[in-house]
């Protein structure tokens, strides 16, 4: 009796640890694969070096450029037109000088303009502009005194009037440059010549704001 319990108790030890073993075994099947560690982030590409600049140049940026070569954007609004200022731009800035009182300063600006733009439609304003600039200055001139610099002022601004009905007929300071150009050939005694061109300016502009002007002007002179 006593044999045959010890053979039973042998064989339950044994079979617990076959239970046991196979317990693990399922734990183990179930456990899932540890994760591996987060790999590093990919390294950054090298970034080439600039090259030197070859013997004999300048490291030094072109405008437009960067030190490396490549070409920078512009900034909005900054690229520069070709021809420079704008017909409007260049008037105003030469007819600033004008209404100024900048004669010397203002005529190369205007007489450029009309080599520039002669069909814009100021060209015909300044160029009536360049004429009564040498008006005024030969009024200046003859004020202080300079006679001989005034008539050559004045024969100056004779032709600068004349251009205007030339070459802008159809412009409308055509009646404002033959009125002056009356009175610019009466200061010089030119009064045949002045009555001429008032005449003109009646006959062909009528209604124009200089009208009255020239009807006064004329009739003075035929006294």
């Amino acid at each position: 009796m006593s044999a045959e319990l010890s053979r039973l108790s042998a064989r339950l030890d044994d079979v617990s640890q076959r239970v046991e073993h196979l317990g693990r075994q399922v734990q183990s099947a179930a456990t899932p694969p540890p994760r591996p560690a987060n790999p590093p982030p990919p390294a950054a590409p090298p970034v080439a070096a600039p090259r030197p600049p070859a013997s004999g140049q300048s490291a030094v940026a072109r405008p437009g450029e960067s030190v490396t070569g490549l070409t920078e954007p512009s900034a909005p609004g900054t690229t520069p037109q070709a021809g420079g200022a704008t017909p409007q731009e260049s008037y105003q800035a030469a007819y600033l000088d004008f209404s100024k009182g900048r004669y010397t300063l203002a005529i190369p600006g205007l007489r450029e303009f009309v080599r520039r733009f002669p069909d814009s439609p100021q060209a015909d304003s300044a160029q009536y502009a360049i004429g009564e600039s040498y008006f005024s200055l030969a009024r200046a001139s003859a004020s202080s005194g300079q006679a001989d610099k005034s008539r050559q002022e004045l024969e100056q601004a004779v032709q600068e009037f004349r251009k205007v009905m030339v070459n802008y007929p159809r412009g409308s300071k055509v009646p404002t440059a033959l009125y002056k150009e009356a009175l610019a050939l009466t200061e010089l005694k030119e009064t045949t010549l002045a009555q001429a061109r008032l005449q003109y300016l009646l006959d062909h502009f009528p209604q124009s704001e200089e009208a009255p002007l020239a009807r006064e002007r004329l009739a003075a002179l035929k006294q």
